[in-house]
């Protein structure tokens, strides 16, 4: 009987079963035994934890050291590799770039940890070899193709952690996205074309995913400004009670913008500073006036640059 039961515990313990009671066993026994269990799974758990932030924080300092290579030096992408124990599955990539959508009520900073902690949640449970880092203080992530996957998954992952994004935290974030590259070696012009598209969320508004590939290669030859005619016409309008004209004429100006297929948002802001800069002149004699006129401090070049969308 003795021998049963030691060979039933040791089979037990061959099962990874925490501990093996026998009857007559007292409620105390069986408290103490669930609490040691408690202990080790804890344990366990925290140095599990600990495993994979380290493994995170490797990959990240790999992508950030492999978005600052020269994309010519093949030895010295070998040798990254080597260092960090990293073999990629394919040179099939693309490059995301993550911007929290801004808001008057939202703490960025908590925002943008919350957006890389979701990130890394949907990396876990991807299939494909994805990685992410901040680089030049913008969120990347780095999407490896493997053999079987289709150029369709990096979509699909985007918008995934896009719709968790906005459904867990109440915020939106803005995505752009590079082409297609078979040269893992020159990552960096992957980003720069990310980078390129995400310059344009003023024209595609809030919470989108912008590709490069959607974008026009090259700035729009015709430059759609307000000119100065525009400006004199406007001040026209206001100076005889004519408002809607002038509305009509700034309309149509934001028409012609969101007509193109890309813009330069700084060019924008810059239309619209030396309008409001010739109001104030024109109808404001003095400083003191300007808040009389707002019902507020009006502060008008600082008000742009917060300001991300055409709309």
């Amino acid at each position: 009987s003795t021998r049963v039961r030691s060979s039933a515990a040791s089979d037990v313990y061959k099962r990874q079963v925490f501990a093996y009671l026998l009857k007559p066993v007292s409620n105390q026994t069986i408290i103490e035994e669930i609490l040691k269990i408690k202990e080790k799974i804890e344990q366990t758990k925290q140095t599990d934890a600990a495993v994979q932030i380290q493994s995170d924080m490797q990959k990240s300092d790999f992508l950030f050291e492999l978005l600052g290579l020269d994309g010519t030096d093949s030895d010295a992408f070998t040798q990254l590799c080597k260092s960090y124990h990293i073999v990629l599955p394919s040179d099939m990539y693309s490059v995301a770039i993550f911007q929290v959508d801004k808001e008057q009520t939202i703490n960025m900073n908590s925002a943008f940890i919350q957006l890389k902690e979701s990130i890394n949640y949907h990396i876990s449970l991807s299939k494909d070899y994805v990685l992410s880092t901040i680089f030049d203080n913008n969120l990347v992530v780095l999407y490896v193709y493997s053999p079987l996957s289709d150029t369709n998954d990096i979509c699909n992952f985007l918008r995934r952690v896009q719709n968790e994004y906005k459904k867990t935290f109440c915020h939106t974030v803005t995505i752009g996205t590079s082409g297609i590259f078979k040269n893992i070696r020159i990552v960096k012009r992957a980003y720069q074309q990310a980078v390129s598209a995400l310059k344009q969320k003023a024209l595609f508004g809030p919470n989108s995913i912008i590709k490069h590939t959607d974008i026009s290669t090259q700035m729009e030859q015709t430059l759609i400004e307000l000119t100065f005619d525009n400006i004199k016409e406007i001040t026209d309008c206001i100076k005889l009670g004519e408002t809607e004209k002038a509305v009509e004429i700034i309309n149509l100006y934001f028409d012609k913008l969101t007509a193109l297929k890309t813009i330069n948002i700084d060019s924008v802001k810059n239309n619209i500073l030396e309008l409001i800069i010739t109001l104030i002149r024109k109808f404001a004699q003095s400083s003191t006036v300007i808040p009389l006129i707002f019902e507020r401090e009006f502060f008008p070049a600082v008000e742009l640059q917060e300001l991300e969308y055409l709309s």
